[in-house]
């Protein structure tokens, strides 16, 4: 009989230092499924981005709003048409509050200003006019084109028959892909998991001096100092603005251009680039809603519907 005493003593100690150790392995496998679902989610809506851009010259305000349409089923999700167009409008309000607060990079990579300078030629309107002040990329024929086309900026060699530009090394082919990367601070909003992955983060990408932690019964060393410290992971893991820890999570997104891509850029945000408002608009509504669309007060853009705040 006096065993038993005993080990339900000892029973008791294994299960309080069990617990913490299960606690924490179970909140952090329902954080990794939600960086995994929004990882899913963003890789959409780049793809839908770049498909908006292929189709109205490469215009930075098309390809935001390609990604507004993306990120709104993951963001707000609709059951009915009223619903959609106001998750629509207060996607395009997270996708500008985003950029305006950091977590949300999104840059044109190709085609570049070097695609520009050997490749680019008058840019002409639907009516064959030319558009003043503006060039762009041919993408007409380019079965043909390809290959009889020669670069502004000289020929540095071929390509299966197609000259490769000294500027920008691609061919004409080449430069008609419309390339996108994009990197979205995913909220480490679940509780415990997500300060604890933030901090070793932190310490990992040198944002911080990371101290030792104790939980519980556990103790936690601080995580070894990774790599000098990187500005643009520490401002989505440490917000200036007090904001919740962020992962950075990044993707891209090459298309074939359908209309010719329009204003030079480099691989910069998409903010330094041309808007559409310079020469001609593309034809169509961008960026805006149907008239009479209702207007939704925009969530906390930190944390999207459905995911704990």
């Amino acid at each position: 009989m006096s065993g038993r005493p005993r080990e339900r003593g000892f029973a008791a100690v294994e299960s309080l230092l069990a617990v913490p150790v299960l606690l924490f392995v179970g909140l952090g496998a329902v954080q990794w499924a939600l960086v995994h679902q929004a990882r899913l989610a963003l890789n959409l809506a780049l793809h839908e981005a770049a498909r908006a851009g292929s189709v109205l010259h490469a215009q930075p305000d098309a390809i935001r709003d390609g990604l507004a349409r993306g990120l709104m089923p993951w963001l707000h999700g609709a059951t009915d048409a009223a619903g959609h167009a106001q998750g629509l409008v207060r996607s395009r309000a997270h996708v500008a509050e985003a950029e305006a607060r950091g977590w949300l990079r999104l840059e044109r990579q190709s085609p570049t200003g070097a695609s520009f300078a050997d490749w680019a030629e008058p840019a002409r309107d639907a009516f064959g006019e030319p558009i003043d002040g503006v060039r762009e990329i041919p993408n007409d024929d380019l079965v043909h084109r390809a290959t009889r086309a020669v670069p502004a900026g000289g020929i540095a060699g071929t390509r299966r028959g197609e000259p490769i530009g000294a500027a920008s090394g691609q061919t004409l082919a080449d430069a008609n892909l419309l390339r996108l990367r994009m990197t979205y601070g995913v909220p480490l909003s679940v509780p415990v998991a997500g300060r604890l992955i933030a901090w070793a983060l932190r310490a990992w990408h040198g944002c911080e001096v990371a101290a030792a932690r104790t939980w519980g019964v556990l103790r936690l060393d601080a995580p070894p100092r990774g790599a000098p410290p990187d500005p643009d992971a520490c401002a989505m893991l440490a917000p200036a603005d007090g904001g919740p820890a962020r992962l950075p999570v990044s993707g891209s997104a090459t298309v074939r251009m359908q209309t010719p891509s329009r204003d030079a850029g480099a691989a910069v945000p998409l903010a330094a680039l041309p808007q559409a408002g310079r020469g001609a608009p593309p034809r169509g509504p961008v960026g805006g809603t149907s008239p009479g669309a209702p207007e939704g007060s925009v969530r906390d853009p930190g944390v999207p519907d459905g995911m704990p705040g």
